[in-house]
């Protein structure tokens, strides 16, 4: 199977004052192409540094984030600007629309990212099909204000998706809704992987969204403590 991304002996330490906080240690993991994985752990373990570490969002101490053959740690910052605009989508707890900003223009935003001033044919109809895709199709020029929490969200995984990315990568995407919205969002997430062959890695405390992937790794003070495949 093709590898997506591979980390190997990825470490992350802060320094708070006089203290060295060793967020990530020594973690090694591969994940293949068209995955459904869950990174789960308790609160501080280091899901999240690891997210940000493989979506180029932040840099490791040591080790090694291999993307599509290249090595993150060594690219400068304008490549890797590029990178996380062409390659990753991003789903966070909070959804950061913008609330001037219509939902399909929402939706558009990072195809704009490469200097264009205005979005091609190709991206309007992408976004409309995904805007379907996820029923959101009677909302396209609806503003953020207008929308329920899970709508919100669902606007937010599309804009993830506008510029077809190598990998999702979801931070606690179900964290701040209730527990029916948050099921809704975990079978639309299912449904990516399954239908679209979506490649995810999504950190969850949620039992019920990690019972929906494929494999489930587990951290435990920032260290890799095993992982379960799944079968869904």
């Amino acid at each position: 199977m093709e590898s997506i991304i591979s980390v190997k002996d990825l470490s992350k330490i802060y320094i708070m004052g006089t203290t060295e906080v060793r967020a990530l240690q020594s973690v090694s993991l591969s994940i293949q192409k068209n995955e459904y994985v869950a990174l789960m752990g308790p609160s501080g373990s280091g899901k999240s540094t690891l997210l940000n570490l493989m979506g180029a969002l932040d840099q490791p101490s040591s080790g090694s984030i291999i993307l599509n053959g290249r090595d993150l740690t060594t690219l400068t910052s304008k490549d890797l600007d590029s990178i996380r605009n062409s390659r990753f989508g991003f789903v966070f707890q909070s959804h950061y629309l913008l609330p001037q900003c219509t939902v399909i223009e929402n939706v558009l935003i990072p195809t704009l990212a490469d200097g264009r001033r205005a979005s091609t044919p190709e991206d309007e109809k992408r976004a409309v099909d995904l805007l379907e895709r996820v029923g959101l199709q009677d909302r396209i020029q609806s503003f953020p204000g207008m929308l329920s929490g899970g709508e919100r969200q669902r606007v937010a995984v599309v804009r993830a998706l506008i510029n077809q990315p190598a990998l999702l990568l979801a931070d606690e995407p179900t964290g701040s809704l209730d527990q029916h919205t948050a099921g809704q969002l975990a079978e639309l997430l299912a449904g990516l992987n399954r239908d679209l062959k979506v490649t995810q890695v999504v950190v969850t405390h949620s039992q019920e969204l990690a019972a929906c992937m494929g494999l489930v790794y587990e951290l435990r003070e920032g260290r890799l403590a095993g992982s379960d495949p799944k079968a869904h």
